[in-house]
């Protein structure tokens, strides 16, 4: 894993590959909370592992390929809860890749899962609304027509 130095706006990044497969994080951040420039993993199938709390940011998990397969993520942000974009990154496949895990995603100004490319879920538990927070319809997917199995 390369780490950049982290600003005091992002608390947790990588420019290549960042895997978080086991822990207990708890996050605020003023803009991301956990950011990788190309591939995001969060958890291994088969595990329960990690749990994310991330109490306030812009936006939650970025990356231009955002995977999870397993954890308990919880999400309070102002803009998109998990998004696979990179605003640096002309002509990537963007996707976000959901095999596991549970996803409770609640955003005042965004979509709960937002993605530049490919969405797809084959797994997990799907996330509900909190009180005063975004439906769990709230996905942004930039592909059209989504291909059987993606959202």
């Amino acid at each position: 894993m390369l780490i950049r130095p982290v600003t005091k706006e992002e608390r947790l990044q990588s420019a290549q590959l960042l895997t978080i497969e086991s822990g207990d994080l708890t996050i605020s951040a003023a803009d991301d909370a956990i950011h990788c420039d190309y591939t995001l993993q969060i958890g291994a199938e088969g595990t329960d592992w990690p749990a994310i709390s991330i109490t306030d940011c812009d936006e939650g998990l970025e990356a231009a390929a955002l995977h999870v397969a397993s954890g308990d993520i919880r999400i309070r942000a102002s803009d998109d809860c998990l998004n696979a974009a990179n605003s640096d990154l002309s002509g990537f496949d963007f996707s976000m890749d959901i095999s596991g895990g549970t996803i409770s995603a609640y955003t005042t100004d965004g979509a709960g899962f937002d993605s530049n490319g490919s969405m797809t879920i084959t797994g997990g538990t799907p996330p509900e609304k909190p009180d005063g927070g975004t439906p769990p319809e709230r996905l942004d997917n930039a592909s059209e027509p989504p291909e059987p199995g993606n959202l």
